[in-house]
């Protein structure tokens, strides 16, 4: 599935993910995030291209999306459904992370329901469940504060709890 996008809406997007604290100061931050809200921007499958994560419409959709850009298009490389990572009218942008073990990196964001927080692995360009931590999650606060990841990579793709 090719998304027609230009190359800059798509590099302003991976800007505004790479520095954090740019919309901290806007209250209505959290109100354009809420649609689409970032978990990540990076190389998610070790092959040395930067994937772009987000859950789209994360209270009722609950779509997670994986993309990769080319030649000025957005190309979706998996979807998987059932995870949400914002709470309607909540500001916490920091519900997911990527963790790096033994070279592979996982993304690990809460499920639908906040009673799990799911580990996911991009592999030949498709999403896969590997590992699920069973414990409640708190959308108030960061995912990194709830669990003991080790090896983070990154926390959040626009991580601002204010």
């Amino acid at each position: 599935m090719w998304l027609p996008i230009t190359a800059g809406l798509v590099l302003a997007t991976l800007w505004s993910c790479s520095n954090p604290g740019m919309d901290n100061a806007n209250p209505n931050a959290a109100d354009r995030d809420a649609a689409d809200n970032p978990p990540t921007h990076d190389d998610l499958d070790g092959d040395g291209i930067v994937e772009m994560a987000w859950v789209q419409t994360p209270h009722i959709g609950r779509v997670l999306r994986v993309t990769r850009t080319s030649r000025g298009h957005l190309s979706v490389l998996s979807e998987s459904t059932l995870y949400s990572n914002h709470a309607v009218g909540d500001r916490n942008l920091c519900l997911s992370v990527v963790v790096e073990a033994d070279g592979e990196r996982t993304l690990y964001l809460p499920s639908f329901d906040r009673s799990q927080i799911v580990g996911l692995r991009l592999i030949d360009s498709s999403l896969f469940r590997t590992q699920i931590i069973d414990r409640p999650v708190d959308f108030s606060a960061s995912l990194s504060s709830q669990h003991s990841f080790t090896g983070l990579v990154q926390v959040g793709g626009d991580c601002a709890i204010p």
